[in-house]
C-alpha cells in the first residue's frame, strides 16, 4: 500500500546528492502530487512521445517491474508502480534527468525533430536547462531504492525493465522491406525479460543475422588483424589502416543517413581499440580517456571524410601509446602512474604535489624515484611534454602563440617561446606557420 511519509523519506534522501524531481500521478496518469518541479512541462514531456499512454496501459498489468524511459531528446525517466491487492494506486516518476553532458545546442537542434511550435520549443528549452546529469549506473540505484522502499520489494539491476520512446520522424531507420529487421525490432518491443519473449528475440535475430552476416565477408579478419596491431603496439602495421576501405565499409545495415551509418562504424572499431590497448599494456585511465575524447570528436563530425580521417588518427594514436608502453616496461607503477597523469592532464597546471597526492607517495621519494627512473626531474617531464602537446596545438586547433601558452599554463608567452626555440630550434611563430 501507497505510503505518503515512506514515500517523502525516500526522495528526501535520494536528493541529498543530486536534485531530484519526484511526480505521483494516479493510474489514469493524473498528476496528484510533484517534488520541486512544473507539472505542466512534465505533462508536456510524458505526452509528446506516447510514453504517458505507455503507462496508463502498463499500469493495468498484474505484476509492474520498475522502468527507465529514456527518449530522442536524450533524457532519462525511472517509474515505480505502487500495488494494492494486484491493482496499481500510484505511478511514481523519478526524473527527468540526462545520463551525459549534452551541450544546449545539441538539445535545441534535437527538439526540432518535434512537431511543435516556436514558442513551445523554446519553453521546453528553458526547462531542460536545469535538469542534473546524472551515471546511469547510479540513476538505476536510485530507482531500485525508490521501488524497495514503495512496494516493499528487494529488487536488483536485471530486474528494471527499459523503453526507448522516439517521434515518429526519427523511425524511419528500419526499411519498410526488411521484414526481419521488423520482426526484430518488434520483438525488442515486446521483450519482457521472460524466457517466452528471449526464446521469441533469439529466433527473430536468427534470420536477421543470416541476412547481415552475408554481407560482412572478410570484415572479420580485417578487424582481427587491426585489434591486433593496437595491442601490439605494432608501428609497422600503420599502413594497414589505408587498406581498410578494401575491406569494409563498416555496418551494412540502412540507417537515416551514410554519416549516421558511418558514425556508429567508427565508434564500434574505437571500443575494440581501446580494450586492445589495455590488453596491450596502456593504462586503462588513459585508453578511456581516449575513447570519450574520439567519441566526442566522432559524434561532432559534419561529413564521411571527416569521421575517416579521425578513423585513421584513432588507431595511430593507440598504436603509438602503446608502442611506448611497452618501451617503458622497466619503469614502476608510480612512475607509469605519474606519466598518465600528465598525459590526461597535459592542459593543466601540474605540480609535483599532484603527482604526489595522485600516487601516494611523499614529494621526496617520487622526486627521487622519477629522476632515477627517467633520467630528468619531473618539471623536466612535464615542460618536455607540454612542448610536444604545443607542436600540435599549433598545427591542428587554429590557436596562435598567446592561445597556446595560456592553454598549456606557461607563465608567459615569451617564455613560452625562448623554450620552444630551444627544444625544437624553431620559434612557435615559425612552426605555426
Amino acid at each position: 500500500m501507497f505510503s505518503k511519509e515512506t514515500c517523502e523519506m525516500t526522495i528526501k534522501i535520494l536528493s541529498t546528492c543530486y536534485p531530484l524531481q519526484f511526480w505521483e500521478y494516479s493510474p489514469a496518469m493524473e498528476l496528484l502530487s510533484n517534488h520541486d518541479g512544473q507539472a505542466e512541462f512534465m505533462d508536456r514531456l510524458i505526452s509528446l512521445n506516447g510514453m504517458k499512454d505507455f503507462l496508463i496501459a502498463y499500469a493495468k498489468e498484474d505484476v509492474c517491474p520498475p522502468y527507465e524511459f529514456s527518449d530522442d531528446l536524450g533524457i532519462i525517466i525511472g517509474c515505480v508502480f505502487s500495488k494494492e491487492d494486484k491493482r496499481t494506486d500510484r505511478v511514481l516518476l523519478l526524473g527527468p534527468t540526462f545520463a551525459n553532458d549534452r551541450s544546449l545546442k545539441r538539445l535545441l537542434d534535437d527538439l526540432e525533430i518535434h512537431d511543435l511550435s516556436v514558442s513551445a520549443r523554446k519553453y521546453m528549452y528553458e526547462q531542460f536547462k536545469d535538469y542534473p546529469i546524472i551515471p546511469i549506473n547510479i540513476f538505476e540505484q536510485y530507482l531500485l531504492m525508490l521501488h524497495n522502499a514503495i512496494c516493499d520489494e528487494c529488487l536488483d539491476f536485471p530486474a528494471i525493465r527499459r523503453k526507448n520512446f522516439y517521434h515518429t520522424k526519427k523511425t524511419a531507420a528500419v526499411p519498410e522491406t526488411n521484414i526481419a529487421t521488423k520482426a526484430f525490432m518488434q520483438a525488442l518491443e515486446d521483450y519482457k525479460g521472460n524466457d517466452a519473449s528471449i526464446r521469441h528475440l533469439q529466433q527473430t535475430s536468427y534470420k536477421l543475422n543470416e541476412d547481415l552476416s552475408r554481407d560482412h565477408a572478410g570484415v572479420s579478419g580485417f578487424e582481427q588483424q587491426l585489434v591486433a596491431a593496437v595491442e601490439q603496439g605494432n608501428m609497422g602495421l600503420l599502413d594497414l589502416i589505408k587498406e581498410g576501405g578494401k575491406f569494409s565499409n563498416g555496418i551494412k545495415i540502412q540507417l537515416e543517413n551514410d554519416l549516421q551509418r558511418c558514425k556508429y562504424g567508427s565508434i564500434s572499431l574505437l571500443t575494440l581499440c581501446s580494450r586492445a590497448a589495455i590488453r596491450g599494456g596502456l593504462s586503462a585511465s588513459i585508453s578511456y580517456s581516449l575513447m570519450d575524447t574520439y567519441t566526442l570528436a566522432i559524434d561532432n563530425c559534419a561529413n564521411v571524410n571527416d569521421i575517416r580521417y579521425i578513423n585513421d588518427t584513432i588507431f595511430a594514436d593507440y598504436i603509438t601509446r602503446v608502442h611506448d608502453a611497452k618501451q617503458n616496461e622497466d619503469i614502476s607503477a608510480p612512475i607509469r602512474a605519474c606519466i598518465d597523469y600528465i598525459n590526461l592532464h597535459i592542459r593543466d597546471k601540474i605540480t609535483i604535489k599532484d603527482l604526489s597526492h595522485f600516487t601516494g607517495y611523499s614529494d621526496y621519494y617520487l622526486s627521487h624515484k622519477f629522476k632515477e627512473e627517467l633520467g630528468i626531474t619531473v618539471n623536466q617531464y612535464v615542460q618536455k611534454e607540454k612542448l610536444a602537446a604545443a607542436k600540435v596545438l599549433l598545427t591542428t586547433e587554429h590557436m596562435n602563440v598567446t592561445q597556446v601558452a595560456e592553454a598549456l599554463h606557461f607563465c608567459s608567452q615569451s617564455y613560452f617561446s625562448n623554450l620552444f626555440q630551444k627544444e625544437y630550434g624553431v620559434s612557435p611563430s615559425q612552426y605555426h606557420g
